[in-house]
């Protein structure tokens, strides 16, 4: 029975022709660290790795074998896909815990029907976390996170980016109100 789940999971992947969407930078980071676990999740299954690239390939996003092996031992050793120290260069603006918080910012404020835009955004991290950062900044992490700028409209969801993670969204939204929750105290 399970073989024959394979082969239809293996028929399946094989099948599907979509047109690439991008490539492993075009892909959140937090949704990485998804990625690496399901494909550990599958591989002990049975599922090549061959077959989950092939998989990604035909969700539209091109994942080098190098690039989803660097993820799972990254996701098996610190439990991130990604670093979260850099190596080289200058040192991030904002930690990963403050993106998450800034980028559930993001969805609080589109939530209510408010634009958010670079300005809004640089405010927000500075009134709340103290940093002062740049606009090329700004945007290079909502686009990095999901994000896209429309003209008249600010930052929205870019739905092709983050229809499949809602699991994600929930952890910046979570994030987001727990600080506002230990800020309650600074507003007064």
């Amino acid at each position: 029975m399970f073989k024959n789940d394979l082969n239809e999971f293996h028929f399946l992947v094989t099948k599907m022709d979509e047109p690439s969407l991008g490539t492993a930078k075009d892909i959140p980071d937090g949704f990485k660290t998804v990625l690496a676990q399901q494909y550990d999740f599958l591989h002990a299954q049975g599922v090549t790795r061959q077959i989950y690239l092939n998989a990604l390939k035909s969700a539209g996003f091109t994942v080098t074998a190098s690039t989803l092996e660097r993820w799972v031992r990254l996701t098996n050793t610190t439990g991130s896909a990604i670093s979260q120290s850099k190596e080289t260069g200058a040192s991030p603006s904002l930690d990963r815990e403050q993106r998450n918080v800034k980028s559930g910012m993001v969805l609080h404020e589109i939530g209510l029907g408010n634009m958010v835009t670079l300005g809004s955004f640089k405010e927000f991290v500075m009134k709340y976390l103290g940093i002062s950062i740049s606009c090329s900044t700004v945007s290079r992490y909502l686009k990095e996170d999901g994000f896209v700028s429309k003209t008249g409209k600010g930052f929205i969801v870019d739905e092709k980016d983050l229809s499949g993670l809602s699991r994600l969204q929930k952890l910046w939204k979570r994030s987001y109100q727990e600080f506002m929750n230990g800020n309650k105290d600074d507003d007064s």
